[in-house]
């Protein structure tokens, strides 16, 4: 993403800009979010703004449904992982984060972590049962007697995490409609279609509020797990 950045300002001046956002789904929506503020310095004379989009905003509170689960959720090998692609990883985050090497990479690669330490506007966008996130969690298969369960159980560490970006991180934005997928912002019926939340506000009204600065800039549903009449149920992924 520096690389882009450098040839913008070599080709189209982006150092003039007077808006500039970054958005990505999924690997993208990792790397929007860990740039940022990088993009932000960089660019004084702009407004950096941020929409990662379904890059592991997942429930780092809650334990894998099995015990020797090795992916995200269970026993993976993160720094090492971030050392073999050369990921970058927030530099405030990771300094700010108390632990061991380990745990400061494991911390924030979890962009649910890692978004309290980014300074600039951010729009967070992900469905609230991630399907590609929850299976790095070892997501009970469909039959398994824990699924229902274990529904509520992510339904409720969500929530948790929901609650701390409306009290305490006035600066950040979300939409979370509670039902399964990956990446909201490339389909038309995510982006402008269905709604999320009390309000019922769809992708790009929550967007433009927050841009703004009017009206709420938080959709989340809150009906229970897999509640959303146009995207939820238990599609079994």
């Amino acid at each position: 993403m520096e690389a882009v950045r450098r040839d913008l300002e070599q080709h189209v001046n982006l150092g003039e800009a007077a808006n500039v956002i970054i958005s990505g789904g999924s690997a993208g929506g990792m790397g929007a979010m860990r740039h940022c503020d990088v993009w932000a310095r960089a660019l004084p004379r702009a407004g950096v703004k941020c929409i990662p989009d379904s890059g592991s905003f997942s429930p780092y509170n809650l334990a894998a449904a099995e015990e020797d689960c090795i992916g995200i959720g269970g026993d993976f090998d993160f720094a090492g992982t971030q050392e073999y692609w050369n990921a970058s990883i927030p530099a405030e985050c990771y300094d700010q984060r108390p632990g061991s090497h380990e745990q400061k990479i494991k911390d924030c690669i979890m962009q649910s972590i890692a978004y309290k330490y980014v300074q600039s506007p951010q729009f967070i966008a992900t469905y609230k049962f991630d399907s590609f996130f929850a299976a790095q969690w070892c997501y009970p298969e469909c039959g398994e007697a824990n699924r229902t369960s274990y529904h509520d159980r992510w339904d409720a560490a969500m929530n948790e995490i929901v609650n701390e970006v409306r009290t305490s991180y006035n600066h950040v934005g979300l939409f979370m409609p509670s039902c399964w997928g990956h990446v909201l912002n490339g389909r038309d019926d995510s982006y402008s279609q269905f709604t999320a939340g009390s309000e019922g506000l769809t992708y790009n009204q929550a967007v433009n509020n927050w841009m703004t600065g009017t009206g709420s800039r938080h959709a989340v549903d809150e009906c229970g797990a897999l509640c959303n009449n146009n995207c939820g149920g238990d599609d079994c992924f």
